[in-house]
């Protein structure tokens, strides 16, 4: 109790979002107030939460099973085993891990590191940035995606495309190789780089956002007593020039969907446009920039994907729930990485249900 009664000494926050609620809900902005901060006492529920997850009007009862990334970190702690995540938390082991046993998962063309090249689990080794120009200096148009090894998010993602020697970013500017270098160094301090090609987007899930990103799905299965389940999927869809799909609670200005489990079609998406500040997310039928349909959309070849999961499961099945990255890409589906510890906030935004409704129940 007197850690949620520290946490609401931070009233303005909660002024700021019950007032935004009030205007869209057409609410008494004290009421709102109120429900918030029984919310936080009983459950522990944020103010930011309980914007995000759109909660103002749901029943008490359900708003308890609504978590945040932080929340739901004991329930993957207690199913996946931490002497286990090894298979997952490094993209070189994974990557290793799905190419010999024929899951279909991007090519690592090469490994920059400034440690032991064994990290390379056998992949070509480079140093530097410049090397990786220098590798590929004879190819005549290549698009590749760097990337550091450990990191999340898309922290630290880069494409590049390489032609007759020289590099350009997503808007076919040319790169300062210098500035590369040196953001490129900062990660090689503490981890691996690697080099994958770069896989353009099946062209029906292109056309949710900007066009030129790879979004994925992110689609929960587990693996249990020689059972397969499939517990959630959403699409996340990359808009603009973002060259990378997170969605940070709407911020990077991404948007992200709901996949029906047996279908594949689309809902609605949820993103922030009007005022990339405010604390609720907006929902739409088509995307806002393109005017392009997303709710309906069918995600092609979803019984295919659903197939690869089910062999991939198997291979980690030490690791009985995870959250699968899926680039669906003009060369068919591909497991991008996969998650242990899996952020489901996506999840609860796009299907209004809360964690305990689309977490399995293991024993």
């Amino acid at each position: 109790m007197d850690e949620s009664l520290n946490e609401l000494a931070g009233l303005p926050l909660y002024m700021s979002v019950s007032k935004e609620l009030s205007r869209l809900n057409d609410r008494w902005q004290a009421s709102i107030l109120f429900r918030m901060v029984l919310c936080r006492l009983m459950y522990g529920t944020g103010a930011r939460d309980y914007a995000m997850f759109g909660l103002d009007g749901k029943p008490l009862s359900r708003i308890g099973g609504y978590k945040n990334k932080t929340q739901t970190t004991a329930y993957f702690s207690r199913v996946n085993p931490i002497a286990e995540r090894w298979r997952t938390r490094d993209k070189i082991c994974f990557s290793r891990i799905c190419l010999d046993n024929g899951i279909k998962t991007p090519a690592i063309r090469l490994v920059l590191t400034h440690g032991d090249p064994a990290q390379a689990q056998g992949f070509p080794v480079r140093r530097s940035f410049s090397d990786v120009l220098e590798y590929f200096r004879n190819e005549e148009d290549l698009s590749l995606i760097l990337k550091p090894s450990a990191d999340s998010r898309g922290s630290g993602l880069r494409f590049l495309r390489i032609r007759n020697g020289h590099g350009f970013d997503m808007q076919g500017r040319p790169i300062d190789v210098a500035e590369w270098e040196a953001d490129i160094a900062t990660y090689l301090n503490r981890q691996c780089y690697i080099v994958q090609d770069f896989l353009a987007p099946d062209p029906t899930m292109a056309s949710l956002g900007g066009g030129r990103a790879l979004g994925t799905l992110r689609i929960l299965t587990s693996q249990s007593n020689g059972k397969f389940g499939i517990h959630f999927a959403l699409a996340r869809i990359p808009c603009g020039n973002n060259i990378q799909d997170s969605f940070i609670g709407g911020k990077s200005e991404n948007l992200i969907a709901w996949v029906d489990q047996q279908s594949g079609v689309l809902g609605p998406a949820f993103g922030r446009r009007k005022d990339p500040d405010s604390w609720s997310l907006e929902q739409f039928s088509h995307n806002p920039e393109t005017g392009n349909p997303i709710e309906g959309v069918v995600v092609p070849n979803w019984q295919e994907i659903r197939q690869l999961l089910q062999r991939a499961a198997k291979v980690f099945e030490a690791l009985p729930v995870l959250g699968w990255d899926v680039g669906l890409t003009t060369q068919g589906a591909y497991i991008i990485e996969t998650n242990c510890d899996a952020d489901i906030v996506g999840a609860q935004i796009t299907s209004q249900f809360g964690a305990f409704d689309l977490l399995p129940k293991l024993h």
